[in-house]
């Protein structure tokens, strides 16, 4: 039987309220394609601490993943000293342990560094080999199931103005930025239909109207804006 993993995201200084947490959306609805069992809970919902219990009673849950920005390190330590005693292994992963990981290994077990579908299920199809796992591109981003609508319930979901992504990656070689190294100074793109879908299942299914497109550079690919457009009025 292939082990379950819960997914969580640490709750920033900041409240981060405003973030839709598509780093462990992404993962779980990859995993779920490979036939793993993936619960997520998401920290601003009330009572999260008794809910993660309830969610590891009784179940084979192998890992527990938590993602972190910087405003949210302090959090995730407070959550994996929480885990400790409930004797689980611990995945660290987004922008703030991938750019100090040492800093993760000192809280959990594991560290996941860039991008967390490909290196996350390998992990989980061979075992460990290690205690960092460098990001490992996923090129085709249309491979990533739609998030289901179960999945998306168990999140807080702030419906005022809603972002998401269509794409991952930058042309440039910016000094100051990340993305030349964990989004291969290439971007890579979901299909017109894909990004059009997932409008179309956020506005029918939790009347979601109005998006946040928050893509590195959104209009640097102008023909496909423009078929993004055609299709949203389709």
């Amino acid at each position: 039987m292939k082990p379950e993993i819960i997914l969580t995201r640490a709750l920033g200084i900041d409240g981060g309220l405003w973030s839709v947490p598509w780093g462990i959306i992404n993962i779980a609805s990859y995993l779920k394609k490979y036939g793993y069992g993936v619960r997520l809970i998401d920290r601003p919902i009330p009572r999260f601490m008794s809910r993660v219990k309830e969610e590891i009673k009784g179940r084979d849950i192998a890992y527990v993943g938590i993602s972190a920005l910087a405003s949210q390190a302090q959090d995730a330590e407070f959550l994996c000293k929480y885990l400790r005693r409930m004797k689980k292994k611990i995945i660290l992963g987004g922008l703030h342990y991938t750019t100090l990981p040492d800093e993760g290994l000192e809280i959990g077990d594991y560290v996941f560094r860039g991008e967390g579908e490909q290196s996350l299920l390998n992990f989980l199809e061979n075992g460990p080999q290690s205690r960092v796992y460098e990001s490992q591109p996923l090129l085709d981003l249309d491979a990533i199931p739609l998030p289901d609508e179960e999945l998306l319930k168990r999140l807080y979901l702030n419906k005022c103005g809603f972002a998401i992504l269509t794409s991952r990656g930058c042309p440039y070689n910016c000094t100051f930025c990340l993305d030349k190294k964990y989004t291969f100074n290439k971007i890579r793109y979901h299909s017109p239909a894909y990004v059009c879908d997932l409008i179309e299942m956020l506005g029918k299914s939790f009347g979601i109207r109005n998006f946040f497109i928050c893509d590195d550079i959104f209009t640097i690919n102008k023909k496909r804006v423009i078929e993004i457009c055609q299709e949203i009025k389709k």
